[in-house]
C-alpha cells in the first residue's frame, strides 16, 4: 500500500471512504510491477479525481513533478507527505490533461483549479473511492459529548428514516 499525505503541517486532506465508513488518507494497492511512489501517484490521482481513464503522460508528469525524499512507513505502507503547493500542481496538471484528453470526471462537473474547489465542488458519486474530501487538523481530539451526540442523531435517523 501506499499513498500521499497533502498537508501543511497544521491540517491534512482526508477523505470519507462511504464503503468502508471510514475517514482514510488518500492512497492504495500497489500494483504488480509499481513503486511505492508510483502507486502514490496513481491513487492520487484515481482518488482526487475519479477520470473515466488516466493517461499514463498525466501520471509521469506528476511523479516528475512531486519529490519523494520523506517517507513515513512501515512493512505494508509507504506514505509520502506532500505540501499543499504540490497538491495545486498536481491540479494544474490534470487541469490541462483533462482538458486535451477530454477527461471526465464522476465528481466534479467544473474542474477542481484550487483547493477549495477540491473540497466544495465535489458530487457525491456511488462509486466513487472516496465519497468526499475534507481537510482535518492534524492533531484531532473529539469531545466525547460530541461523540454521543453522533451516535444518538444515527440512532434517531435510523427510526425515523433518513433526515437528509
Amino acid at each position: 500500500m501506499a499513498g500521499i499525505m497533502f498537508t501543511d503541517g497544521t491540517k491534512v486532506l482526508a477523505g470519507f471512504n462511504r464503503h468502508t465508513g471510514r475517514i482514510t488518507g488518500i492512497g492504495g494497492k500497489i500494483k504488480t510491477g509499481e513503486t511505492p511512489c508510483r502507486a502514490a501517484v496513481r491513487e492520487a490521482i484515481e482518488e482526487l479525481f475519479e477520470f473515466n481513464f488516466i493517461p499514463q503522460e498525466l501520471l509521469e508528469q506528476v511523479y516528475s513533478a512531486l519529490e519523494f525524499s520523506t517517507i513515513i512507513g512501515s512493512k505494508y505502507y509507504s506514505l509520502f507527505p506532500m505540501s499543499f503547493d504540490k497538491l495545486e500542481k498536481i491540479l494544474n496538471l490534470a487541469e490541462h490533461s483533462s482538458a486535451r484528453y477530454s477527461l471526465h470526471s464522476k465528481v466534479y462537473d467544473k474542474f477542481p483549479l484550487t483547493i477549495k474547489d477540491l473540497i466544495h465542488d465535489r458530487k457525491i458519486h456511488k462509486h466513487a473511492e472516496l465519497e468526499m474530501l475534507m481537510l482535518l487538523p492534524c492533531e484531532i481530539k473529539i469531545s466525547s459529548c460530541f461523540k454521543e451526540d453522533i451516535v444518538k442523531f444515527k440512532s434517531i435517523e435510523y427510526i425515523i428514516g433518513n433526515v437528509f
